[in-house]
């Protein structure tokens, strides 16, 4: 009989060093020249050595919950409540429901505690009210249950249970024609698009967006451009699945263009480039649409060939200004999230600055991805900067303030510089981050990329306003 388990592991087994500078750090296998060592396995903590937590706690903390609430007749605010407590009742909990509408708070309330005894369930009915469903609107319903006293482990009003149920609006009415002037001319190579103070330049040797001018601020340290690579985790290193994607690494940055076509359509500027990657009959398409109001929407389309290795990300990269460190999102959160690590972080409006954002491996690795992502905002201080907005399917976004180069070759956090622009990653696939050992099982098959042929996704990209 299976009475009980653990997490393996509790905490970070790294202690701290010091290197020739006298800066601190936390050290892993090998630092002290010690042989053989088991590297970074020490560092898999669910918290770090000074027992701050990582993403994984959140995750951790939610699916190991012992109150769940379901959805029965949700839009008539009918929910179900379980207990799946093996001895103890839900009287000593305090439970209360919050419904939002596109990330903002519009009701919320107490209910009434429930002295349901351990495996008992319950329908009840939310109070509230007569809410008004605005056509295109997001809903979203959240029940928590938080301790009503404090115990040895927590402080009274700690949340223990919360699950968030999207409650269905009116679909949106049909987009309005985006109306206003846009023009379009060629420049050598390059095609040259411009509208109510948006400019783009798509460089004729590769098809990328080479400048992104928003009121005359240039949003581009780096060009943007196609990306499917992503820089080792851990788990992914475990695997071996660097070994067995590496053909993807630079395949953005080789790709082979073989189009740049521009014209002027009802919808706005439309620039096409078409580019054959350095792998068996893979291709991507990439539309940039300029429209009236100065909104720049980008198409992806990734055809992948038979013959090719699995991929891990289906996206794109850029660098933008460093002063644009301020970030503000609506999508899961707060903490780092990813597509097989996100039931721990509810959707919601955030905000963050990128050193806060980004998470501090002992050994760097990709880090600070936020799944669902509706829209995103990189902003300095006065509100100005980057409006992205998904189109379909939600972003996946990674931000840091230094290259992925940085993050690929550092062996220590304390090693990453802070560069002069934040590498920005929008992704419309990515493969999940595992976790089962570390050092060898693979990703979840249903969260991996292992399907070939076609993979699109769209954003747009647009000045951000304090509002």
């Amino acid at each position: 009989m299976l009475i009980g388990g653990f997490i393996w592991e509790w905490v970070d087994q790294t202690p701290y060093k010091f290197d020739r500078q006298g800066r601190r750090f936390f050290a892993y296998g090998g630092d002290y020249g010690d042989m053989p060592n088991d590297g970074a396995k020490i560092a898999k903590g669910l918290v770090s050595a000074d027992r701050i937590p990582r993403p994984a706690y959140w995750e951790a903390k939610k699916v190991l919950q012992y109150i769940k609430t379901t959805p029965v007749r949700i839009a008539e605010g009918q929910v179900s409540i379980l207990n799946k407590y093996n001895f103890i009742s839900l009287a000593g909990f305090d439970p209360e429901w919050i419904l939002e509408e596109n990330g903002n708070v519009v009701a919320k309330g107490a209910l009434q505690p429930l002295d349901l005894k351990a495996g008992e369930h319950k329908v009840l009915s939310i109070p509230w009210g007569h809410p008004v469903w605005h056509p295109g609107s997001e809903y979203f319903l959240s029940i928590q249950f938080r301790l009503r006293n404090a115990v040895p482990w927590a402080k009274g009003g700690e949340i223990v249970a919360w699950d968030q149920i999207p409650v269905p609006a009116p679909p949106a009415p049909a987009p309005a024609k985006i109306a206003g002037n846009v023009e379009l001319k060629k420049d050598g190579a390059d095609w040259i698009a411009s509208a109510k103070g948006t400019t783009i330049r798509i460089e004729g040797q590769h098809g990328w967006v080479q400048s992104l001018s928003l009121s005359g601020d240039e949003s581009l340290v780096a060009p943007l451009h196609p990306d499917f690579w992503r820089v080792p985790t851990d788990n992914d290193i475990g695997a071996k699945v660097p070994e067995k994607t590496g053909a993807w690494k630079d395949a953005g940055e080789k790709a082979k263009l073989e189009s740049l076509v521009g014209v002027i359509t009802e919808q706005g500027a439309e620039i096409t480039a078409r580019m054959q990657l350095p792998l068996p009959s893979t291709t991507v398409v990439l539309t940039y649409l300029l429209r009236g109001d100065g909104s720049l929407r980008i198409d992806m389309l990734l055809d992948v060939g038979q013959n090719t290795p699995e991929i891990s990300r289906v996206g794109v990269q850029m660098e933008i200004p460093a002063g644009w460190s301020r970030i503000r999102w609506y999508g899961r959160g707060e903490q780092e999230n990813y597509r097989d690590r996100f039931t721990g972080a509810a959707v919601g409006i955030y905000s963050s600055r990128i050193d806060a954002w980004i998470t501090h491996y002992v050994r760097p690795q990709d880090n600070s991805n936020r799944t669902g992502v509706r829209w995103i905002k990189f902003m300095d201080n006065k509100g100005g900067g980057l409006l992205i907005k998904a189109e379909a399917p939600l972003l996946g976004v990674t931000a840091w303030p230094y290259s992925m180069q940085d993050l690929e070759t550092a062996t220590h956090d304390i090693e990453l510089p802070t560069r002069n622009f934040i590498t920005v990653n929008l992704d419309g696939f990515q493969t999940g981050v595992g976790g089962d050992t570390s050092w060898g099982l693979p990703v979840h098959d249903q969260y991996r990329l292992k399907s070939k042929g076609k993979y699109e996704f769209a954003f747009t990209l647009q000045k951000a306003t304090a509002r």
